[in-house]
């Protein structure tokens, strides 16, 4: 967007420097977003590789049809997930320091967790699947 308002930014991807910045690259092709979805949804490889954006709105709603609290917190968890990735390279351009991915899983948990009541949080076990192995890991 910086660009067509004439803003002399470049137009490759912030985040890995590899194509031409678009939504679908952000998404579906940028290095940097697929490590972040394949360490959160590794558990889930076809929502690691979405092929497309329609692909992708598909499993936001899959996650939403999830029952009881995974429902809840499914839904939470992507719309976090899209924010974070599309907030990502807005930092970058403004000026701010660049964020890890490991940084972005932390923030997106601490998020959750605190977007979620702590019973609701506690019951799901989509959460759980989720973010226990990368507690243990640590």
């Amino acid at each position: 967007k910086l660009r067509n308002w004439g803003k002399l930014v470049d137009a490759s991807c912030v985040l890995c420097g590899s194509e031409v910045e678009t939504r679908d690259h952000l998404f579906f092709a940028c290095e940097y977003s697929r490590r972040l979805l394949a360490d959160l949804f590794g558990v889930w490889p076809a929502i690691c590789y979405a092929a497309n954006w329609q692909n992708c709105l598909d499993i936001a709603c899959s996650l939403a049809d999830l029952p009881g609290a995974d429902g809840k917190v499914g839904s939470a968890l992507w719309c976090l997930v899209v924010g974070y990735v599309w907030k990502e390279p807005c930092r970058r351009v403004h000026g701010e320091a660049g964020r890890e991915v490991s940084t972005l899983l932390t923030l997106i948990q601490q998020d959750l967790e605190f977007s979620h009541s702590s019973t609701v949080a506690r019951r799901s076990d989509l959460q759980r699947s989720i973010f226990q192995p990368q507690q243990q890991q640590q």
